[in-house]
């Protein structure tokens, strides 16, 4: 399996901050790596240090620095939120269909000789 590129680690990275603490960290780099792990600092617009990132960089998978999970290739429309989201949109149209066929509306429009 090959390495996924910097640049794509690095603004993952940004983005995964940006979703959990709701601050656009100005800057990402990588600042240690080794076969296993790369370490990407995240840094804000003085330089300070927001957080630091300890990444497998065969799967974007690691921890921060307060050993949180992070799994950057999942940040984003992949979220568990939005796919149970999703699901509850598709089971409230579904329901809402049933309703109407079920009151016999639906039967009663197609058949009658009235305009609506």
């Amino acid at each position: 399996m090959t390495n996924i590129a910097d640049e794509d680690l690095c603004s993952w990275a940004i983005n995964d901050y940006q979703k959990k603490a709701g601050i656009v960290p100005a800057n990402a780099e990588i600042t240690a790596r080794s076969e296993e792990a790369c370490e990407i600092t995240l840094t804000d617009e003085n330089g300070n240090v927001l957080d630091i990132y300890t990444i497998d960089p065969k799967t974007g998978t690691g921890t921060d620095s307060s050993n949180a999970e992070v799994n950057l290739p999942q940040t984003g429309n992949n979220s568990m939120t939005n796919w149970l989201l999703c699901v509850g949109a598709a089971m409230f149209m579904a329901f809402g269909f049933g309703a109407v066929k079920a009151s016999g509306i639906l039967r009663a429009c197609v058949h009658s000789e009235k305009v609506i």
